[in-house]
């Protein structure tokens, strides 16, 4: 009856043993995938940084090339005004056959201003130039502009 208990302890002890070293295993496995869990977030957080200063500076360069493109157009603008200026007082100058009045002398009230001039009056006022500026860039009479002013907001109303 002695073997009966001994062949029981060492089945006991084997199954012991194997159960000990699956924990054992198990422990491993399950440090490792820590391990690698660990050291995946750390990668994808270094990830998420590369990414996030990608987005930021292509956001400021665009808010700079936005600001470089608002002060283009402004600059275009004020060209084109002052080109639309000079085109004018050469057009006075060909149809009239004579040089431009200067700002000290009152040009004739009875000559007929070209359409372009109306249209460059229109244009100025839409843009929200004052009309005494008007005046003095395209050199027609403050009335004229005024009263360009009046008819273009008599036409909207």
């Amino acid at each position: 009856m002695h073997a009966v208990p001994t062949t029981w302890t060492l089945i006991q002890i084997v199954i012991d043993c194997l159960l000990i070293f699956l924990i054992v295993f198990f422990l491993l496995v399950l440090m490792k995938e820590r391990k690698e869990r660990a050291l995946l977030k750390e990668w994808i957080q270094k990830q998420s940084r590369v990414f996030t200063d990608l987005v930021h500076a292509s956001d400021e360069k665009a808010e700079t090339l936005s600001a470089t493109v608002e002060e283009l157009i402004k600059r275009l603008r004020r060209e084109i005004t002052v080109a639309q200026s000079a085109l004018e007082s050469l057009e006075r100058i060909s149809v009239k056959g004579k040089p431009a009045p200067s700002h000290n002398q009152r040009p004739e009230t009875r000559v007929k201003r070209p359409p372009s001039e109306r249209e460059a009056i229109r244009y100025l006022l839409k843009k929200g130039v004052k009309p005494l500026e008007i005046s003095r860039q395209l050199d027609v009479p403050i009335g004229e502009v005024e009263l360009v002013s009046q008819l273009e907001s008599e036409q909207h109303d």
